[in-house]
């Protein structure tokens, strides 16, 4: 993804630039699904970066949250070693 950016910094396509940026920062920040991916549930709502204002963050958040919670508790009827989805510094806090 980082290599895309970089293939897209140009004057030319600063949009699709813009998209792919926001993609992979709120894949990482936001919606961490594993180390250096990017969370293509999200390609829908980086088609508008100027709106990106208006989406209701808190509750993404609050639910990827919940749901990364409930998925570990099914994994640990059968694993030991979990990971929440790079939630555990969030849960500390």
């Amino acid at each position: 993804m980082i290599d895309l950016c970089r293939q897209y910094n140009t004057v030319e396509s600063v949009s699709m630039f813009q998209k792919l940026y926001t993609l992979l920062v709120l894949s990482g920040l936001f919606f961490p699904r594993n180390a250096g991916g990017v969370t293509w549930e999200l390609i829908d709502l980086v088609e508008d970066v100027d709106r990106l204002a208006e989406y209701n963050w808190a509750g993404a958040v609050w639910q990827f949250l919940v749901d990364a919670l409930d998925d570990t508790k099914e994994k640990m009827r059968t694993s030991k070693n979990l990971q929440i989805n790079g939630f555990a510094l969030l849960l500390q806090v």
